[in-house]
Protein backbone atom coordinates (compact mmCIF):
# COMPACT_ATOMS: atom_id res chain seq x y z
CA UNK A 1 0.00 0.00 0.00
CA UNK A 2 2.81 2.80 1.01
CA UNK A 3 4.62 2.00 -2.42
CA UNK A 4 1.40 2.41 -4.58
CA UNK A 5 0.32 5.75 -1.99
CA UNK A 6 4.00 6.86 -2.57
CA UNK A 7 3.77 6.37 -6.57
CA UNK A 8 -0.11 8.12 -6.67
CA UNK A 9 -1.73 5.08 -7.60
CA UNK A 10 -5.11 5.41 -5.26
CA UNK A 11 -7.29 3.14 -6.54
CA UNK A 12 -4.50 0.24 -6.45
CA UNK A 13 -3.71 2.10 -2.48
CA UNK A 14 -7.20 1.48 -1.41
CA UNK A 15 -6.95 -2.29 -3.20
CA UNK A 16 -4.14 -2.84 -0.81
CA UNK A 17 -5.75 -1.42 2.43
CA UNK A 18 -9.03 -2.90 2.01
CA UNK A 19 -7.08 -6.30 1.79
CA UNK A 20 -5.03 -5.14 4.64
CA UNK A 21 -8.01 -4.44 6.32
CA UNK A 22 -10.13 -8.04 5.38
CA UNK A 23 -7.79 -9.70 6.52
CA UNK A 24 -8.43 -8.90 10.11
CA UNK A 25 -10.88 -6.81 10.82
CA UNK A 26 -10.79 -6.36 14.01
CA UNK A 27 -7.11 -5.32 14.28
CA UNK A 28 -7.21 -1.78 15.04
CA UNK A 29 -4.53 0.18 12.80
CA UNK A 30 -5.39 -1.60 9.50
CA UNK A 31 -9.09 0.21 9.65
CA UNK A 32 -7.39 3.26 11.22
CA UNK A 33 -5.11 3.22 8.01
CA UNK A 34 -8.25 2.37 5.53
CA UNK A 35 -10.96 5.28 7.03
CA UNK A 36 -8.28 7.34 6.76
CA UNK A 37 -7.38 6.97 3.17
CA UNK A 38 -11.58 7.19 2.85
CA UNK A 39 -11.40 10.03 4.25
CA UNK A 40 -8.52 11.95 2.69
CA UNK A 41 -10.22 10.32 -1.47
CA UNK A 42 -13.29 11.62 -0.47
CA UNK A 43 -14.70 8.71 0.19
CA UNK A 44 -16.58 10.14 3.22
CA UNK A 45 -19.56 7.20 3.33
CA UNK A 46 -17.76 4.42 3.14
CA UNK A 47 -14.78 6.37 6.24
CA UNK A 48 -18.36 6.92 7.93
CA UNK A 49 -19.64 2.68 7.55
CA UNK A 50 -16.60 1.60 8.50
CA UNK A 51 -15.75 4.10 11.52
CA UNK A 52 -19.48 2.55 12.90
CA UNK A 53 -19.19 -0.73 11.83
CA UNK A 54 -15.28 -1.08 14.15
CA UNK A 55 -15.99 0.83 16.78
CA UNK A 56 -19.33 -1.30 17.43
CA UNK A 57 -17.19 -4.14 17.20
CA UNK A 58 -14.04 -2.70 19.67
CA UNK A 59 -15.86 0.53 21.46
CA UNK A 60 -13.00 0.75 23.76
CA UNK A 61 -10.56 1.58 21.23
CA UNK A 62 -9.39 5.66 21.16
CA UNK A 63 -8.05 5.05 17.80
CA UNK A 64 -11.58 3.93 16.29
CA UNK A 65 -13.37 6.73 17.94
CA UNK A 66 -11.26 9.12 16.67
CA UNK A 67 -11.77 7.64 13.96
CA UNK A 68 -15.62 7.75 13.62
CA UNK A 69 -15.31 11.51 14.81
CA UNK A 70 -13.07 12.85 12.01
CA UNK A 71 -15.26 10.77 9.51
CA UNK A 72 -18.55 11.84 11.41
CA UNK A 73 -17.17 15.31 10.43
CA UNK A 74 -16.14 14.88 7.67
CA UNK A 75 -19.77 13.88 6.89
CA UNK A 76 -20.79 17.03 8.39
CA UNK A 77 -21.78 15.55 11.69
CA UNK A 78 -20.92 18.16 13.94
CA UNK A 79 -23.12 16.81 16.80
CA UNK A 80 -21.92 13.31 16.29
CA UNK A 81 -18.33 14.44 16.35
CA UNK A 82 -18.69 16.28 19.29
CA UNK A 83 -20.15 12.71 21.03
CA UNK A 84 -17.55 11.08 20.05
CA UNK A 85 -15.06 13.43 21.15
CA UNK A 86 -16.65 13.85 24.38
CA UNK A 87 -16.29 10.16 25.04
CA UNK A 88 -12.67 9.99 23.56
CA UNK A 89 -11.67 12.67 26.24
CA UNK A 90 -14.12 10.88 28.96
CA UNK A 91 -11.89 7.87 27.88
CA UNK A 92 -8.89 9.73 28.63
CA UNK A 93 -9.06 13.32 30.17
CA UNK A 94 -5.14 13.70 29.73
CA UNK A 95 -5.17 13.18 26.44
CA UNK A 96 -4.25 16.90 24.36
CA UNK A 97 -5.32 15.54 20.87
CA UNK A 98 -8.39 14.78 21.85
CA UNK A 99 -9.17 17.70 24.35
CA UNK A 100 -8.04 19.48 21.08
CA UNK A 101 -10.38 17.88 18.64
CA UNK A 102 -13.47 18.58 20.74
CA UNK A 103 -12.33 22.30 20.92
CA UNK A 104 -12.19 22.65 16.83
CA UNK A 105 -15.96 21.39 16.96
CA UNK A 106 -16.81 22.96 19.56
CA UNK A 107 -15.40 26.19 18.17
CA UNK A 108 -17.01 24.87 14.80
CA UNK A 109 -20.74 24.83 16.47
CA UNK A 110 -19.86 28.44 18.31
CA UNK A 111 -19.68 27.01 21.95
CA UNK A 112 -16.34 29.47 22.03
CA UNK A 113 -16.09 29.61 26.02
CA UNK A 114 -15.84 25.56 26.19
CA UNK A 115 -13.84 25.40 23.19
CA UNK A 116 -11.23 27.68 25.55
CA UNK A 117 -12.00 25.53 28.22
CA UNK A 118 -10.65 22.28 26.51
CA UNK A 119 -7.82 24.52 24.66
CA UNK A 120 -6.64 25.21 28.12
CA UNK A 121 -6.68 21.83 29.50
CA UNK A 122 -5.08 20.95 26.44
CA UNK A 123 -2.29 23.11 26.78
CA UNK A 124 -1.83 22.35 30.89
CA UNK A 125 -1.05 19.23 29.87
CA UNK A 126 1.06 20.17 26.29
CA UNK A 127 2.33 23.26 26.90
CA UNK A 128 4.25 23.29 23.84
CA UNK A 129 0.99 22.20 21.53
CA UNK A 130 1.70 24.76 18.75
CA UNK A 131 -1.62 23.82 16.98
CA UNK A 132 -3.37 24.26 20.37
CA UNK A 133 -2.13 27.30 20.95
CA UNK A 134 -2.49 28.86 17.71
CA UNK A 135 -6.30 27.77 18.18
CA UNK A 136 -6.43 29.51 21.26
CA UNK A 137 -4.87 32.73 20.36
CA UNK A 138 -7.33 32.87 16.71
CA UNK A 139 -10.22 32.13 19.36
CA UNK A 140 -9.49 34.99 21.44
CA UNK A 141 -8.94 37.27 18.82
CA UNK A 142 -12.72 36.49 17.42
CA UNK A 143 -13.74 37.10 21.00
CA UNK A 144 -12.45 40.12 20.96
CA UNK A 145 -9.41 39.57 23.42
CA UNK A 146 -6.34 40.95 21.20
CA UNK A 147 -4.51 41.24 23.94
CA UNK A 148 -4.23 37.93 25.32
CA UNK A 149 -3.97 36.66 21.47
CA UNK A 150 -0.96 38.63 21.30
CA UNK A 151 0.57 37.60 24.79
CA UNK A 152 0.54 33.71 22.93
CA UNK A 153 1.77 34.88 19.79
CA UNK A 154 4.88 36.19 21.80
CA UNK A 155 5.47 33.24 23.24
CA UNK A 156 5.31 31.30 20.02
CA UNK A 157 7.93 33.46 18.80
CA UNK A 158 9.94 33.64 21.48
CA UNK A 159 9.82 29.88 22.26
CA UNK A 160 11.33 28.07 18.29
CA UNK A 161 11.07 24.75 20.50
CA UNK A 162 7.30 25.42 20.52
CA UNK A 163 6.98 25.66 16.22
CA UNK A 164 8.69 22.52 16.11
CA UNK A 165 5.99 20.33 17.63
CA UNK A 166 3.29 19.29 15.76
CA UNK A 167 0.03 17.58 16.76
Amino acid sequence: AETAQSQGKQAETTQWLEKAQAVNPDAVAPTVLLGSHYILGGNKTKALTLARQAHVANPTSPQLLDLLARSQLANGDNDGALESYSKLVAMNSKDPGALYSRAAVLNQIGKSSAADDDLKKALALAPEFTNASVARAELLLRDGKPEQALAIARTLTTNPSVLLLEE
